[in-house]
């Protein structure tokens, strides 16, 4: 299953950079805030990362995206000077990315999310239905603001509310 979804990955990812040329493509990058929720929650608190996203534009309305981060999410304490041990993710997804209105945008993204934290490491399913919109700074400098949901799932899910406001280059 991980060869299939790593594969289908590099081929989405491929299929990006091959269309490039036919569309607008921009980059982003910025920071990431997140709040671990349900199970993962009771452990687990903020997490802070910072990620770098493609897109690219097939038609005005509607693009494709490409994205690599890092976020960190803080253990909690739990009582008795025990901690949970912060859990670092790597997650990497390709995904869509719909303008209903200017600015507006509706999407989501499909991939991997590398998991480490405690001495072990793991690579899990990740998901990310988002919503999300585009403004100008009062300097002219365009501003990518999305809220998500990071979903994790392998043997259960770790879930988590973000935000992320990046700079687009």
């Amino acid at each position: 299953m991980k060869k299939v979804i790593s594969l289908m990955i590099v081929s989405i990812c491929v299929s990006l950079v091959g269309m490039a040329q036919n569309g607008v493509t921009r980059f982003s990058v910025g920071p990431e805030l997140g709040i671990a929720t349900g199970t993962f929650g009771l452990g687990w608190g903020l997490g802070i990362g910072a990620s770098a996203q493609a897109e690219h534009f097939f038609q005005e309305n509607l693009s494709g995206t490409a994205l690599v981060g890092f976020v960190s999410y803080l253990g909690k304490s739990i009582g008795n000077g025990l901690k949970y041990k912060a859990i670092n993710i790597i997650p990497l997804r390709v995904g869509a990315r719909f303008y209903p209105v200017e600015g507006f945008h509706l999407g989501a993204q499909i991939g991997l999310g590398f998991l480490t934290g405690g001495g072990s490491s793991s690579t899990a399913f990740s998901y990310s239905p988002q919503v999300g919109y585009n403004f100008k700074t009062n300097s002219g400098k365009p501003i990518d603001a999305t809220f998500k949901y990071d979903g994790y799932t392998k043997d259960g899910t770790l879930g988590a509310l973000g935000i992320r406001v990046a700079l687009v280059l």
